[in-house]
C-alpha cells in the first residue's frame, strides 16, 4: 500500500508542459490535466461513481460513438450502445441504445472484480503482457497490489495483477483496428491516472514502432505538485488529456510500472479522418471503434 500525504494542485502552465519529460519530438503532442479541485475544461465529475472523466463523452460514460468520441470504463453497466444507424450512417438500426453484448472478464481479479469487464470487443486491438496473465488486472475498490483511482468505487485496470512481478507493463496495440477502420488516426487520447507514482510511465508508438513520446510518473507529479503514491490527494489523481497532432497519431500505447502499482480507468480516445479522404459516417466509426474502446478481447501475451 502507498503512502498518502495531501498536496494542492497547480495549473498546468505551458512553460510546465515544455519542461515535461518526453521521448521523440516535442511538438508530437499536447498535454493537460484536471482534477477533482480544478477540472481544467478537461475533466468533468462522472455520474457513475468513477469520479473523473473527459469532457468529450457524456459524465454517464454511456456512449455511442456518435462524436467518434469512446472510453473504456472497465465496467459492465456502462458498456457502449449501439448507434443509431448501421455502418452505412442511412439504414436506421433497430437496436439503437441497447448496449453491445458484454465484454470480457478475462482480465478480472477474481475477487472484488464482480460487475467488471473490458468492454471492446473485435475490431483487431491486441493486449501484450510482459508477463503472462499477471501483468494486467481490473478489479473494484482498492486491494492488495492495486489502489483504486481517488473517489473512484468503480471498476478500474492496473499493471501489474496482484502478485505479478515487476518491472511490469501491459500494451495495448491499435495498429490492426486503424487498418480496419479506414485512412483515420487516433488524435486524442484521455485517462484517469490514480495515485500516480515517479516509477509509472506511458508511453506512446507510431506505426512502425517507434516511441513518439512517454509521459513519466515523476514528471506529471511535478507539474501538479503531487506526492507519489498519495491515494487521495487531488494533486496525485488527474485526467490527463493529450491531443496528438494527426501526422504523429499514435497507434500503440504501453503502461509500464517499475512498483506497486500502475492505475487508471475512463480510457477515451477520439479519432480524426486524414485530409482529402472521408471520414466514416459516425454510427460507422462507433461500430468499427468497439476494439478501441479499451483492449479488445484478442490478447497476443509475451513473456
Amino acid at each position: 500500500m502507498k503512502n498518502k500525504l495531501f498536496t494542492n494542485i497547480k495549473v498546468l502552465s505551458s512553460s510546465v508542459l515544455l519542461a515535461m519529460a518526453v521521448a521523440s519530438s516535442a511538438n508530437a503532442a499536447t498535454f493537460n490535466f484536471g482534477n477533482a479541485g480544478n477540472l481544467n475544461g478537461v475533466a468533468q465529475l462522472s455520474s457513475d461513481d468513477s469520479k473523473l472523466t473527459s469532457v468529450n463523452v457524456p459524465a454517464s460514460n454511456l456512449t455511442n460513438g456518435a462524436n467518434g468520441f469512446f472510453v473504456e470504463t472497465f465496467d459492465q453497466a456502462t458498456q457502449t450502445l449501439q448507434p443509431d444507424f448501421l455502418a452505412d450512417g442511412i439504414t436506421p438500426n433497430l437496436s439503437a441504445g441497447v448496449p453491445f453484448p458484454g465484454g470480457a472478464t478475462t482480465f478480472n481479479e477474481g475477487v472484488g472484480s464482480a460487475g467488471c469487464a473490458v468492454n471492446g470487443t473485435g475490431a483487431g486491438i491486441t493486449i501484450t503482457e510482459s508477463n503472462i496473465g499477471s501483468s494486467f488486472g481490473v478489479r473494484k475498490l482498492s486491494g492488495t497490489g492495486a489502489a483504486a483511482p481517488a473517489g473512484d468505487t468503480s471498476c478500474f485496470g492496473y499493471t501489474p495483477k496482484q502478485g505479478g512481478t515487476i518491472p511490469s507493463w501491459v500494451e495495448i496495440d491499435y495498429a490492426p483496428f486503424l487498418l480496419g477502420a479506414g485512412d483515420v488516426g487516433i488524435t486524442f487520447l484521455g485517462f484517469y491516472w490514480g495515485s500516480i507514482d515517479t516509477f509509472n510511465d506511458f508511453t506512446f508508438y507510431d506505426n512502425l514502432g517507434a516511441p513518439i513520446q512517454t509521459i513519466t510518473g515523476s514528471s506529471l507529479l511535478t507539474a501538479s505538485g503531487g506526492t507519489s503514491g498519495n491515494q487521495t490527494a487531488d494533486s496525485s489523481n488527474l485526467y490527463v488529456a493529450i491531443d496528438f497532432a494527426l501526422a504523429e497519431a499514435f497507434t500503440k500505447l504501453r503502461i509500464t510500472t517499475n512498483g506497486i502499482a500502475g492505475e487508471f480507468d475512463n480510457v477515451v480516445i477520439g479519432l480524426q479522418g486524414r485530409p482529402g479522404v472521408s471520414v466514416p459516417a459516425p454510427s460507422g466509426v462507433a461500430l468499427l471503434g468497439l476494439g478501441l474502446l479499451g483492449l479488445g478481447l484478442r490478447k497476443r501475451l509475451r513473456k
